[in-house]
């Protein structure tokens, strides 16, 4: 491929990229097809074709598309995530989970992904499972408030508290982290 051509392609990945920032995924997504078009054999075009439809709500073409970059670039972390994410959205809750069990156990100390999995598990009905997960999370990055949030929503679902007392729960972690950071 010439210099041109590869310049050409770089450029329309990065107008692609501007446009899924801007929230134009019609136009995104045909900025990633141009890219295809002239060379296929672009990973990270089909990953970033899969998240702008994913986010359109164009799941079939997201699981087309997260399966071409996967097939390409392999089992990496975010593509593991990405093709976990266009299940959940789904409704494959299952299938999801166990793309999910696998990126923890390939990638223990990767925290967006025990992260994901407490989130399907707990859409799944199965907090104790998810606090598990989220726990594992926070052991990786404790200051991350979010992962305690999701902590405190799997207490909620376990100890079957009202949203009010949630509240209290959710403040009595964050109170928690913030002492321990003094430490």
């Amino acid at each position: 491929m010439s210099a041109a051509a590869s310049e050409a392609i770089a450029a329309a990945l990065r107008e692609a990229r501007e446009l899924h920032r801007r929230g134009d995924s019609d136009a995104a997504i045909e900025a990633c097809a141009r890219v295809l078009e002239q060379d296929d054999t672009r990973a990270e075009a089909w990953q970033l074709k899969a998240s702008v439809e994913l986010q359109a709500g164009r799941l079939q073409a997201a699981r087309e598309s997260v399966a071409r970059a996967i097939a390409l670039a392999g089992e990496q972390p975010q593509l593991m995530l990405l093709e976990a994410h266009v299940l959940q959205d789904s409704r494959e809750h299952a299938a999801a989970a166990d793309r999910l069990r696998r990126l923890a156990a390939n990638h223990p100390q990767w925290a967006p992904g025990h992260v994901s999995l407490g989130e399907v598990l707990v859409d799944m009905g199965r907090p104790a499972e998810a606090l598990e997960a989220f726990r594992a999370a926070a052991a990786i990055e404790p200051g991350n408030a979010a992962t305690w949030n999701n902590i405190g929503i799997a207490l909620q679902e376990i100890l079957g508290i009202s949203e009010s007392e949630e509240k209290k729960v959710v403040d009595t972690l964050v109170d928690t982290l913030e002492r321990s950071r003094k430490l």
